[in-house]
Formats: C-alpha cells, structure tokens, sequence
C-alpha cells in the first residue's frame, strides 16, 4: 500500500469519524490530549486550472480541511478534493482530462494578526486524474503523487468562523500542472 493511500485512508477516516467520537472517546485516556480549540475545519469552492503544454483546462469542485494548529505558528492540515463536472475549453474532437480528485496533507506555517492569519503550506497530495480521448466514448483513470504548495489567508472578526481565500500548486510535473484558487469558509471550535 502507498505511503499517500495510506495518509488518504486516515485522514478521511478521521474526518468522518471525529464529530461522532469526540463526545465517546474518554480523551483524558490518552496519551495524546488534544486541544479541542485548536481543532479547524472548512469548506470551499475549488477552481483547478489543469495546464499541459498546449492549454489550460479549468473545472470547479469542492475542497475540504480538516486542520489541528499545534503551535500558534505550526499547523497540520488534511484535505481532500473533487471536481463537479466536466473541463472547460474543450470540445469532444479535443478530448477531456481533468482532476476528478485530490488528497492529500499540508504542513502550515501561519502568522497570526488577531484572529486572523496569513499562512504557507507545503504538501504532499495524491490524485486521480480521468482521461477521455478524442471521439471515445469511455474514459480511463490513472493516478499519480506529487508535492504541493501554497499560501493564503482565513479573515475572522471573533477567531471561530471566518473566510479563507489560498492559492496552492498541487501537482507539477513534466506532463501538467494542477494549481487552484480556493475560497470558502473556516471554523474552529
């Protein structure tokens, strides 16, 4: 099994799980205690730009994080990722390929001005890409891993919900390059 399934399954595991756990779970039992007010989630629009050397292909999605700030300044962050639809700026005679989605987990660094922060991330993130070739009336699947990165910034009046607007490069490879303007919403708890 590969290291980024591995990190995928866990994590998607622990998002689906940590709402109806946290009130089972006797946390004082463990080892690790975590802070509960350092606990983050969100949701946002996802606006991937795929580009290979002869054009830009765009689609739109949803993304969302799940993050634990482990210093006012460190943060870890899982996300995960789909498109809705097909890609933009292309006809049938052309093909299709597109992102159908993307998981993966980012370290943060953030520096915090209030309730607000301005942050760096760097990653690691798998993805499945689908490809229609011209005229074919099937698709296929092929996966792929890579290193990601980005920056952005969460503006909060009260420091428990606010808007997150991040720009991150999730794939870049000699074949194409996945990059991807976000916006949406944060909570903590």
């Amino acid at each position: 099994m590969k290291l980024t399934t591995l990190l995928t399954s866990f994590s998607l595991a622990l998002m689906a799980l940590l709402p109806q756990s946290a009130a089972a779970i006797d946390l004082s039992k463990l080892k690790f205690k975590p802070d509960m007010d350092k606990v983050y989630f969100g949701v946002a629009m996802f606006n991937p730009t795929y580009k290979t050397n002869t054009r830009d292909h765009r689609s739109t999605g949803l993304v969302g994080r799940l993050g634990y700030d482990m210093t006012p300044h460190f943060a870890i962050e899982a996300q995960a990722a789909s498109t809705i639809g097909g890609e933009s700026a292309f006809t049938p005679a052309d093909g299709e390929i597109q992102m159908s989605n993307l998981y993966g987990i980012f370290l943060r660094a953030n520096t915090q001005f209030s309730f607000s922060r301005v942050y760096a991330m760097a990653g690691y993130f798998h993805g499945t890409r689908v490809i229609k070739f011209p005229l074919a009336s099937t698709s296929t699947e092929d996966d792929d891993s890579n290193k990601a990165f980005g920056f952005g910034a969460e503006l909060s009046d009260d420091g428990k919900l606010g808007i997150a607007l991040e720009w991150i490069r999730y794939f870049d490879n000699r074949y194409y390059t996945v990059e991807a303007w976000n916006l949406g919403i944060v909570s903590r708890f």
